[in-house]
C-alpha cells in the first residue's frame, strides 16, 4: 500500500464563539453533505462561494460541523462575525484544500 493512502489526514479545528470545533476529515460523506447543501458540485463549490460568500460561507460550515455538533445554520452565522470572517474563511478554505 503506497504511503498516501496509509498517511492519516490532519485534523483541523475552528474557533467559533468561545468554542473551538474539530472540522470533520472530508470523506464520501461529507463531500455528498457538501454537495447537497449547495445542489451542485464540488467543483463548482468554488463559483458558489465567490457568488455569495456570507451565506454560502455559513452553509458550507453548517455542512461541516451542523450533523457533528447538533448546530444550527443560524447559530453558525451568530458565531462569524465581521472580526473573525476572513480568520473562518481562511481556515475553512485551508481544511477543503486538504493540506
Amino acid at each position: 500500500m503506497s504511503d498516501t493512502l496509509r498517511k492519516e489526514p490532519k485534523t483541523r479545528t475552528i474557533k467559533l464563539g468561545e468554542t473551538e470545533y474539530e472540522l470533520p476529515q472530508l470523506n464520501l460523506n461529507m463531500l455528498t453533505e457538501i454537495e447537497e447543501q449547495f445542489d451542485c458540485s464540488i467543483s463548482d463549490l468554488g463559483e458558489a462561494l465567490q457568488k455569495r460568500h456570507a451565506g454560502a460561507l455559513r452553509k458550507l460550515l453548517f455542512a461541516l460541523l451542523g450533523k457533528k455538533y447538533d448546530i444550527t445554520e443560524d447559530a453558525i452565522g451568530e458565531m462569524v462575525n465581521m472580526n473573525n470572517l476572513e480568520s473562518v474563511s481562511n481556515q475553512v478554505a485551508e481544511a477543503l484544500s486538504g493540506e
